[in-house]
């Protein structure tokens, strides 16, 4: 597979997704939020990208509707909830159907329509995306997966840059063996050098080649690493390292007029 990602949805070029899996991402907090309600029961969710289509659609949906989201991180008047993950307990949220709409991440949602397959991604939920996505794309022969970064009102936001890392690389821990580079691969990127002596330039020059095929396959973090020198006995070992994220630890907190309140 192919990982794209987008560090910010506004700066995607024109039909970047299209055809493709959106993997959208607004960790702080709409991604978050709507993973929390779909865990504690909801029966469905309705991202909206304006609160007018918001209000109409719930209306439409009756008693089993349920209203969520924010404006500015403060909850609209006249709705049941705001956009913190605290707020959708089981109590609240079991059997019905939710309608959210966000100032960041149901517009990120709502650029992407024209994804094949759109999927909700945070940290929280990481593996359980990288499996969805390879699902996805086994199902719809499907080799593009885009990870689209919400941000905060056009700015770029560490937290979901972070969260598509984390994402990217539960997908590489969990890569089939099949990932690994095929032997034709290798004996092609080496064929010119057969029958001469490889220098360290060569060596450097054909461990880009094989780096390049890692990241043309959507393992981009991948680094092909070979030794200072060239042993005696002309074996040459080369190694495959991969990025890491690791000690991730989110705190949540509610958005008021008075100010951020940590729950």
């Amino acid at each position: 597979m192919r990982w794209h990602c987008h560090e910010l949805f506004h700066r995607m070029p024109e039909g970047a997704v299209a055809g493709g899996i959106a993997v959208v991402i607004d960790v702080l907090r709409a991604s978050t939020t709507i993973i929390t309600a779909l865990a504690n029961g909801a029966a469905r969710v309705r991202p909206m990208a304006d609160v007018a289509a918001a209000r109409a659609c719930a209306a439409a949906l009756g008693p089993g509707g349920i209203l969520g989201g924010e404006r500015g991180g403060v909850r609209i008047d006249g709705f049941d909830l705001g956009n913190s993950p605290a707020e959708y307990a089981r109590d609240r949220v079991a059997g019905r159907s939710l309608v959210i709409t966000t100032t960041n991440g149901t517009a990120a949602l709502a650029a992407c329509r024209a994804a094949r397959e759109i999927v909700v991604g945070a940290i929280v939920n990481r593996s359980a995306v990288a499996a969805a996505v390879r699902r996805l794309a086994a199902a719809a022969d499907c080799g593009d997966a885009h990870l689209v970064c919400a941000g905060t009102d056009g700015a770029v936001t560490a937290e979901d840059v972070l969260a598509a890392g984390a994402i990217l690389d539960a997908a590489l821990r969990d890569a089939p063996a099949d990932a690994e580079v095929p032997k034709q691969v290798v004996e092609d990127t080496f064929a010119p050098d057969l029958g001469k002596t490889l220098n360290l330039n060569t060596l450097q020059t054909r461990m880009q080649e094989l780096q390049k095929w890692y990241a043309d396959q959507g393992y981009s973090l991948a680094r092909v690493t070979g030794p200072g020198r060239i042993s005696p006995d002309g074996n040459v070992q080369l190694v495959v390292r991969q990025g890491t994220v690791a000690g991730v630890e989110v705190q949540f907190g509610t958005l008021g007029r008075e100010g951020v309140r940590r729950d």
